[in-house]
């Protein structure tokens, strides 16, 4: 029996207690235990591009390579590249050939870590020889330090041709180019380029025109 009443008081009292710190704790006596914020999310590479084309209204079907300049024919990291890209557009319903002399689109592309000065490039298709001009740097406000730390800038250059057409008129039949720009504090292009690779083709062609930003997860 005078384990019961123990028993008793002991919750009596844990009651008591209770009530007096729900009691302080309204008054503000008491502080007020507040959640841990939320841990911050995975970092996003965001991407910006106006994509501009002529493309049909379905490619699906259609065949595409991937076209390299003379300089980036031996290039091991531009053939990575390029299985992405060439990876996204099958993701669009389009299939991949190894030549561009019999495909229906030559896809070329080019990328570097700020605005460079773009060099001159020439690229070889359907035996014609196809000479890209140079063309001057660009400014970027991005490459300029601020008070925290470095922010980089990154471009991606998407080209794709209409072979058949560039083929008859000894002239580069481009029917879709963009041009997408990326900055941050990483200073490594190999890392973020996949990402910004994704950002372009995500919802590929899109609108001709109409500028695009794409924001993608990193892993």
């Amino acid at each position: 029996m005078q384990g019961i009443v123990l028993v008793n008081r002991s919750r009596f009292f844990l009651a008591i207690m209770s009530l007096l710190m729900v009691t302080a704790c309204a008054g503000g006596d008491l502080p007020v235990a507040i959640e841990p914020p939320a841990k911050a999310g995975r970092p996003k590479v965001v991407t910006t591009f106006t994509p501009f084309h002529e493309l049909p209204d379905s490619v699906a079907g259609h065949s595409f390579a991937m076209l390299p300049s003379r300089a980036q024919e031996a290039s091991l990291a531009w053939a990575t590249y390029a299985n992405q890209i060439a990876q996204a557009l099958e993701a669009h319903g389009l299939r991949r050939v190894q030549s561009a002399t019999g495909a229906d689109y030559a896809v070329s592309f080019s990328y570097a870590m700020g605005w460079v000065e773009i060099e001159p490039a020439t690229y070889a298709l359907g035996g014609r020889t196809f000479n890209v001009p140079g063309r001057p740097a660009r400014a970027s406000r991005s490459n300029a330090a601020s008070d925290t730390e470095p922010s980089y800038s990154r471009r991606l250059e998407v080209t794709i041709l209409d072979v058949a057409r560039s083929r008859n008129s000894g002239r580069r039949a481009v029917i879709y180019e963009a041009e997408a720009a990326s900055s941050g504090s990483n200073s490594n292009i190999d890392t973020v380029l996949p990402y910004i690779i994704k950002g372009v083709f995500q919802s590929w062609p899109g609108e001709s025109g109409t500028p695009e930003t794409a924001e993608i997860p990193m892993k």
